[in-house]
């Protein structure tokens, strides 16, 4: 989730009707790239429901003080119940959503106990209505990250890259990107312009399905350099032709 929805706020829902058996609320949301989270609390501010029959449903880092509902509490399916929000242990608004039945975690996609590999096939709905198995099936992926980088980007730490907003015109334009949910034969693509046009423009296909992926694209200076200005960064996603994701970027290159 991009900064601007989470400001303007993002509410949370219960996945079924059930009881309200916990919640937590109070803890800040600050990413924990800047502060660290308390012990014990990595799930942040959240809420858990018991829908019977052994069901249980935990939502996750919601929005300091955006829960509406207390323990004992009966609560209707698709009745909100917070905000997407950024506390405990996290580092961008999100929400995490656990399903358990009989104390087993269970992958809401398949339906069945979550193993050490990810057994969902394509258009499998799970315990999602069919309707809501078709939008979930693009929504679950998104460009998480995505900017300039003044030099190399580690892979497993990219996003401490995203600052990068003044550059040289002796360094590569580097642009770099990081998907979340991604799958086989999606379309990353990658376009620099900058004072005098375009600069650059590739695509990097995804050769498996992955949970996260990041991928980067760029090119050297010129012999003289770049020529100082505003350069615009654009990152899109492609999933069968259609547009799934993008993000926009600019940077300033200095004399």
């Amino acid at each position: 989730m991009d900064e601007a929805a989470f400001v303007t706020g993002v509410p949370v829902v219960a996945a079924a009707a059930g009881t309200v058996v916990r919640r937590r609320d109070g803890e800040p949301d600050v990413s924990v790239r800047t502060r660290a989270f308390a012990a014990g609390r990595d799930a942040g501010n959240g809420v858990v429901i018991d829908h019977g029959d052994g069901w249980v449903t935990q939502y996750s880092h919601l929005r300091a003080g955006s829960i509406t509902v207390e323990p004992g509490e009966r609560v209707a399916a698709g009745q909100a119940i917070g905000m997407v929000g950024l506390s405990g242990n996290t580092e961008y608004p999100h929400l995490h959503f656990d399903v358990r039945h009989a104390d087993r975690p269970i992958d809401p996609f398949d339906a069945r106990p979550l193993t050490a590999a990810c057994a969902r096939s394509r258009g499998q709905t799970g315990l999602w209505t069919r309707g809501l198995a078709a939008v979930l099936d693009r929504a679950t992926t998104a460009i998480i990250g995505g900017g300039f980088a003044t030099g190399f980007v580690d892979p497993a730490h990219p996003r401490a890259a995203e600052a990068a907003t003044s550059l040289a015109t002796t360094r590569p334009l580097l642009l770099w990107s990081e998907v979340s949910g991604g799958r086989r034969g999606d379309i990353l693509r990658f376009a620099i312009t900058g004072p005098q046009g375009a600069i650059f423009d590739a695509q990097r296909p995804l050769d498996g399905d992955h949970l996260l992926w990041m991928n980067f694209g760029g090119k050297k200076p010129p012999p003289r350099g770049w020529p100082p200005g505003l350069v615009r960064g654009e990152i899109t996603l492609w999933r069968d032709g259609t547009l799934i994701g993008d993000r926009t970027v600019t940077a300033r290159i200095d004399p």
